[in-house]
């Protein structure tokens, strides 16, 4: 069984916050965050125990920035499909003072390579240990457009959705939206990997501003640590200004001197030009 890794993403126009260790830190005093939780390797990831409502109340009631829009997600949805014993995966979007603005489900299943899954410590069906899982969701049906005050054109495309080009790069191809925002459950965000090639190939025809953020859980697996602290330094986010030449900003979190969110202040003209590896320094 394979479930999602809950995540909160705070965006607004200007900044970032990426925060990556549960209950350290009061992301709700920040307009940009990112939660994963961090599993020992004999334990199932499962979805963060935070109720939409109460999330919902946090924000109405906490210090937030203008213009500002909250994707909670994604993970397990609280009922499952009709006619199916499986829940959706599914992300809320919600503005800065706790408004629900839409829900997206995802799209399209992953189907992990059995051997990824051996390597990030995950358990396989009986009897099927050698054979590729499919993710334990039910599927959507509805791709949503939203306009946002202040913000522009926001789409969600959870993980698998980015990599696939029905429907969610045809939509893009043809609503050109101004942010695309991807949750994704993946072992790190590292240069020349698929979301950082997909990220490219639609930014450059649809000059969207692409957030992508992942959570550390799988890394921190596959290198044998139970806590981030320990596995070294993970690719978490990548951020990409298709208004801005493509340029692009690589996020990174982990090792003992890591502090429990980093902030990304969104001027692209400051960023790296895009590149599918990165360059090597020149040599002295």
């Amino acid at each position: 069984m394979i479930k999602r890794v809950f995540a909160i993403v705070f965006v607004s126009a200007q900044s970032l916050f990426l925060h990556v260790v549960p209950g350290c830190a009061d992301f709700f005093r920040i307009p940009t965050a990112q939660r994963a939780d961090l599993h020992a390797p004999g334990h199932q990831p499962t979805a963060h125990p935070i109720v939409k409502g109460e999330l919902s109340e946090t924000l109405r009631k906490a210090p937030k920035p203008h213009n500002a829009m909250v994707l909670v997600g994604s993970g397990p949805s609280a009922e499952n499909a009709i006619g199916l014993d499986r829940p959706y995966n599914e992300a809320v979007i919600l503005s800065s003072s706790g408004e629900e603005l839409f829900r997206q489900r995802k799209l399209n299943p992953f189907n992990m390579n059995w051997k990824r899954m051996e390597d990030c410590q995950l358990s396989r069906a009986a009897g099927h240990e050698k054979q590729f899982h499919m993710e334990d969701c039910a599927t959507g049906n509805e791709l949503v457009i939203c306009d946002i005050h202040g913000l522009g054109r926001v789409v969600v495309l959870i993980c698998e959705d980015l990599e696939q080009q029905t429907p969610g790069g045809d939509v893009c191809l043809q609503a050109l939206p101004d942010w695309i925002l991807t949750p994704v459950l993946d072992i790190a965000l590292d240069f020349g990997r698929w979301e950082h090639r997909r990220a490219i190939e639609i930014s450059r025809k649809t000059l969207s501003r692409v957030v992508i953020s992942c959570s550390a859980s799988l890394q921190v697996r596959m290198r044998g640590k139970e806590r981030l602290a320990d596995a070294g330094e993970i690719h978490t986010g990548l951020c990409l200004d298709g208004q801005s030449n493509l340029r692009i900003k690589q996020i990174t979190v982990g090792g003992p001197a890591s502090g429990q969110y980093t902030v990304v202040e969104w001027k692209a003209d400051a960023w790296t030009e895009h590149r599918i590896v990165p360059k090597k320094p020149e040599a002295k």
